[in-house]
């Protein structure tokens, strides 16, 4: 859309291509952890860590893989302290 814009205008293409980035940059960091971390009972900041972790290591798939690992692990710590907090009771 950019090219298209600055075929008109230059200066329109650049803020609309500062605002597709500002856009996105809101729905990665704070919209699809919310969401996604709802939706699987994670909390939102280990689900951006997923994602990140992943995509890092394994690129699109790494993020797609790494947030339900992420889960089973977080349930299964999550399990484990509660069944030592019962144990000292």
């Amino acid at each position: 859309g950019a090219i298209f814009i600055f075929t008109v205008s230059p200066t329109q293409a650049l803020l609309s291509l500062l605002l597709y980035q500002v856009i996105q940059l809101i729905e990665g960091n704070l919209i699809y952890p919310k969401v996604v971390g709802q939706s699987i009972g994670l909390p939102a900041l280990f689900t951006l860590a997923a994602a990140s972790i992943g995509g890092n290591l394994f690129g699109l798939l790494g993020m797609i893989f790494f947030t339900p690992v992420f889960a089973v692990i977080y349930r299964l710590v999550k399990e484990f302290v509660v069944a030592k907090e019962n144990q000292v009771d």
